[in-house]
């Protein structure tokens, strides 16, 4: 930088042109152009003798007349120095900011090392220094020290020009250029002091101290308007070679910093990352980026919603940072020469649940596990389906009411003590636990990110083989957990399609969950954005908006009751003229009962006694006593003589 060579510094002689020359395009030539090329002579010169045995010749340093200080003349020349000295520093701040992330990406570095490795203000520190231990303006020879010093010196001059930048970014304009132009002249002479007394002993002079500021003032308020052209002018280029923008760069020239949780955190994952819109990608870092489908999805519903202007326009922010940072999760997960693990066995669930990839709620015993999956067990809610009734599942509207309908008819109930189901009789079962498939690492409560070590995964549930040796089916339609499930308290499908009565307890295994691995960290969709809420989900319509209203938390503190029967445990003998007697057994059609589908309560007063036999939780094993009794004795007992050996107390006359 102008202002901190030694006094005695020889320069070549040259007639004075005037104004324009000896005070303007001389100070600019020898910063600009002399400069830089003595510093690539200091590291070409030992190839060239080696090979040679002859020197390059130094670029000449033009002689500047000697103004006088704080006259025009003088002012032109420390400013057009110090503008000259933009253009050496700021191609050495790319070269070094190419080799450190280049280095970095193919060292492998992470945390502190690789924000150090992608930093542009750590970048242009660096290069101002690299490039002074470089520069060799004396024709006698640069000594080590010397180098040192000058090093030391352009370091901490773009140090405080970074900080005092940064300090004066959002403040006004002319706030902005007296800030600037002070910070300029303050690194300057930090650059001088420090380069003087490391590389020379000394303390710079008055005169030198105050060139040096006119010269640092001029160059760091034309510094970030220079920077931010070349770097746009670099990103360009890039773009166009298909190596893409640095993912950091690209966050902050979109306005996505923040807009999404643990786009932070992705990024420090990939920290090399590089995002290229379009044409080809090409190197190992570059993301091929495209967000118009998610953008496409959240504009359409900010606009559904009744947003306008710039909140459209937020919201596809939103969507792009989101996107953004799977991508990101993806290109880490790449890099790290993972492969998926496809089925998980019992270890790698367990390292899933660590990292709260899968979330079970309450955690399952240690005996619940096998050796590629665990054990689904029933929990005390059931619901009864019904039979006769006809619906339009094709209809997500008329399927929901359909729920909601028999929810209200008191379908389903806590069955505390199990559940009967008779031949050709249908429930829903819910699971004791809740299952949680996370898309993206969640945040801790300590505001950490745990660290995955794999992809998200899905579950697929199965039935346990004694049930199908039984024809008790379950989950048979819909077996899949899709990722990206909340809180999800699994609703198990069973069908009683054997020929006998069996009776389900709470807490008896019924099925198993085998977990799959996803090859890549998917795409967020405005499905499950909607309807990602903890402890909701949807049977019926799948529009992930609405609770599912059969729906019931498990209190975890509570044990389940050991299982008194299997479903083996129970087989009764059947015979071939149930199928004539199930209308009896049913009973006629319910009526709908008129009660607040809050409620879940049930008049049974209005009900026959079959009825209530049927749909009573707390009459479940009379019902299969009933049902055992009507199996055995055929024809030979009225419904009257069974109810009355199998619950007496249902044919107590009413108001008795």
């Amino acid at each position: 930088m102008v202002g901190d060579r030694p006094d005695n510094l020889p320069e070549k002689q040259t007639p004075h042109g005037g104004f324009w020359q000896d005070d303007l395009l001389k100070p600019l030539y020898n910063e600009a152009v002399a400069g830089p090329l003595n510093a690539l002579r200091t590291v070409a010169n030992p190839v060239v003798h080696a090979i040679t045995g002859n020197d390059l010749e130094r670029a000449p340093v033009l002689a500047v007349n000697e103004e006088t200080t704080l006259s025009p003349a003088w002012f032109v020349q420390k400013v057009a120095g110090g503008v000259g000295s933009l253009i050496p520093y700021l191609a050495a701040a790319r070269v070094t900011g190419g080799v450190l992330r280049n280095f970095g990406a193919a060292a492998g570095l992470d945390s502190v090392a690789a924000k150090l490795a992608t930093s542009e203000r750590f970048a242009l520190v660096s290069g101002a220094g690299a490039y002074d231990f470089l520069r060799d303006d004396n024709p006698n020879g640069t000594s080590l020290r010397e180098r040192v010093g000058n090093s030391l010196g352009g370091a901490s001059a773009f140090y405080v020009f970074g900080v005092g930048n940064a300090l004066t970014a959002e403040a006004g304009l002319s706030a902005k250029i007296v800030g600037r132009a002070a910070t300029g002249a303050l690194g300057a002479e930090a650059q001088n002091v420090i380069s003087a007394g490391v590389g020379r002993g000394q303390l710079p002079t008055v005169k030198d101290l105050s060139d040096a500021a006119i010269s640092g003032g001029a160059m760091n308020l034309i510094l970030p308007f220079a920077q931010e052209k070349i770097t746009a002018g670099a990103d360009r280029l890039n773009v166009w070679r298909g190596r893409g923008i640095p993912a950091q760069r690209y966050i902050m020239n979109n306005d996505l910093a923040g807009r999404t949780d643990g786009l932070k955190e992705a990024l420090d994952k990939a920290p090399f990352a590089r995002i290229q819109t379009e044409g080809v990608a090409s190197g190992k870092n570059t993301i091929m980026f495209d967000p118009s489908r998610q953008i496409e999805l959240a504009t359409s519903k900010a606009i559904s919603d009744g947003k306008t202007g710039d909140q459209v326009g937020e919201a596809a922010k939103d969507a792009t940072a989101e996107h953004l940072r799977t991508q990101l999760l993806n290109k880490a997960l790449q890099n790290s020469d993972h492969t998926p693990a496809g089925t998980l066995t019992n270890d790698q669930i367990v390292t899933a649940m660590a990292e709260k990839r899968i979330v079970i709620e309450p955690a399952p015993d240690v005996r619940d596990f096998y050796e590629n999956g665990l054990d689904v067990k029933l929990g005390t809610r059931f619901m009864k389906l019904p039979k006769g009734e006809h619906t339009d599942f094709s209809n997500p509207s008329a399927a929901k009411d359909a729920l909601k309908r028999w929810a209200s008819q008191g379908r389903e109930m806590d069955y505390a003590n199990g559940i009967t189901l008779a031949p050709g009789e249908h429930a829903l079962g819910f699971t004791d636990k809740t299952v949680t498939l996370n898309r993206v690492p969640p945040r801790n409560p300590d505001g950490t990110m745990p660290n995955w070590t794999g992809a998200p995964v899905m579950g697929e549930i199965n039935q346990k083989s004694s049930n199908a040796r039984n024809f008790m089916p379950n989950h048979e339609a819909a077996p899949a957990l899709n990722n990206n499930s909340t809180a999800h308290q699994v609703v198990l499908e069973i069908s009683n399609n054997s020929d006998n009565v069996v009776t389900l307890r709470p807490g008896m295994p019924f099925g198993s969950i085998a977990f799959h691995e996803l090859g890549a960290f998917p795409a967020e969709t405005e499905r499950y954005k909607m309807g990602s809420v903890k402890g909701q989900n949807s049977l019926a319509g799948h529009d992930g908006v609405h609770s599912s209203l059969a729906y019931y938390p498990v209190d975890s503190a509570a044990t389940a009751p050991t299982p008194t029967a299997s479903l083996g445990s129970r087989m009764w003998k059947s015979l071939s003229l149930f199928d004539d007697h199930r209308s009896a057994l049913n009973g006629p059609p319910m009526e709908p009962v008129s009660k607040p589908s809050v409620n879940f309560s049930l008049d049974y007063s209005s009900m026959t006694p079959w009825e209530q036999l049927r749909l009573r939780p707390d009459l479940q094993d009379n019902y299969a006593r009933a049902l055992q009794l009507k199996l055995a004795v055929a024809n030979s007992l009225t419904d009257s003589d069974i109810l009355k050996a199998a619950a007496p107390e249902l044919l107590v006359p009413k108001g008795s």
